[in-house]
């Protein structure tokens, strides 16, 4: 069987199955046209993952389906069957996708889950659903019990072999605090507007995900519609522009956000529950000051903020561009600061969800309002990310001063 007949499609499968088979692997074929009543609800069914899931399991599928047709009995994403699953991620998978952290440079077996679960949805996306059964060929090839012992197996020998994966390091509130005065310093001293203007857009995402607790993709898809106004929260927030700071640098008595955001990693489809942003005792680290000075300048550059709070820069990186920042050039970004200022210690953009429950819960906060403000459902979750064993956070170098110098 040649490579065009294993692109082939067979006669029984349905449109919509073709659909998401040419677009998870391109495949040479291209599908029959949905029925004009399945084209939009086509385009819902996609929308249901982010692009940058998206792309993840359009490379897991791409992957596997190469390797697939590069056997001498190739077969296909709708043909395979478990034990070939296995074979492709121990003998093929695992060797092209090296980790970092293990002295044998075998990926982590969080890794192996992850790209175990977008295959997985690639199966249920061309209708290969539910527990796979040997007899009839049908079902999930992921969802079986060769596949599934797999998967446990190589965590529980990751394991024995003394490999133990980490959570994000936390960030420690003085780290925090030193780093929200570099920004602060940054963008003072930058004689460039448009770059003094990302310095205060950094400062601005940061103390938002600090004060906040929030995901990072969830803060750099933030839109002025997700503000809304305080007293009810029914309709959007028209108190733009924010007042400006005070001669000190502080935010005027009384200024407050509320935060309802549309389609959240844990609220898809509906709003969030309000989240209430409150001036900061800190003025370096105030997440109302940041916004002010950030929103402040934009406008004055001719590029207001009118849909998306947080946007990348255009290729040419003289201007922003109309879309949300997303979680890699977050991370960019941070490591860079935390480099510059001589604070970095591995943290990442989850550092601060991370440390700012871990700082929240030694102040005496219950768990019970953590679980609220954070967005956390389960008290196992929560648990989790405030677990000392899994890192404890990291004081902040000497160097680069201390919590308590940073007070004022």
């Amino acid at each position: 069987m040649g490579r065009g007949s294993a692109d082939r499609l067979p006669p029984t499968v349905d449109p919509w199955t073709a659909r998401y088979l040419h677009d998870l692997v391109g495949a040479a074929t291209p599908p029959p046209p949905l029925p004009s009543a399945l084209v939009s609800a086509y385009a819902l069914h996609r929308s249901q993952w982010v692009p940058e899931t998206w792309r993840k399991i359009q490379k897991a599928s791409q992957e596997f389906h190469e390797w697939l047709l590069e056997r001498r009995l190739p077969a296909t994403l709708l043909t395979c069957e478990p034990s070939l699953i296995v074979e492709y991620l121990e003998g093929a998978w695992v060797s092209r996708h090296p980790g970092r952290l293990r002295a044998d440079r075998r990926p982590s077996a969080s890794a192996l889950d992850a790209i175990t679960s977008h295959l997985s949805t690639a199966f249920r996306l061309l209708s290969r659903d539910g527990p796979y059964d040997p007899v009839s060929g049908r079902g999930n090839p992921c969802d079986s019990t060769i596949v599934r012992g797999f998967t446990k197996g190589n965590r529980r020998s990751a394991g024995r072999s003394g490999h133990c994966e980490r959570s994000a390091v936390p960030l420690e509130i003085g780290k925090f605090h030193v780093l929200c005065l570099h920004l602060c310093r940054e963008a003072a001293v930058e004689v460039q507007p448009f770059l003094r203007s990302l310095c205060l857009r950094d400062l601005a995402v940061f103390t938002l995900l600090w004060h906040t607790y929030q995901r990072g993709h969830d803060i750099g898809k933030l839109m002025l519609s997700d503000f809304r106004e305080v007293a009810h929260g029914r309709s959007e927030y028209s108190g733009w522009p924010l007042p400006p700071l005070g001669p000190d640098l502080r935010v005027p008595s009384g200024t407050l956000l509320r935060i309802e955001e549309l389609g959240t990693k844990t609220h898809q489809g509906r709003r969030a529950p309000a989240i209430m942003v409150r001036p900061s005792q800190e003025p370096c680290a105030c997440p109302l000051g940041a916004l002010s000075l950030y929103m402040d300048l934009c406008r004055t550059l001719g590029m207001p903020v009118e849909g998306y709070l947080f946007r990348p820069v255009t290729r040419g990186g003289r201007s922003y561009r109309e879309a949300p920042l997303s979680t890699e050039a977050l991370e960019h970004r941070l490591g860079m600061h935390l480099k510059a200022a001589g604070l970095y210690g591995g943290e990442t953009i989850h550092s601060f969800r991370r440390g700012s429950l871990q700082h929240a819960l030694q102040m005496g906060v219950s768990e019970a309002d953590l679980m609220r403000l954070s967005h956390i459902r389960s008290i196992a979750t929560l648990r989790r990310y405030v677990d000392p064993t899994r890192h404890q956070a990291r004081l902040a170098p000497r160097h680069g001063g201390s919590s308590s110098a940073t007070s004022g």
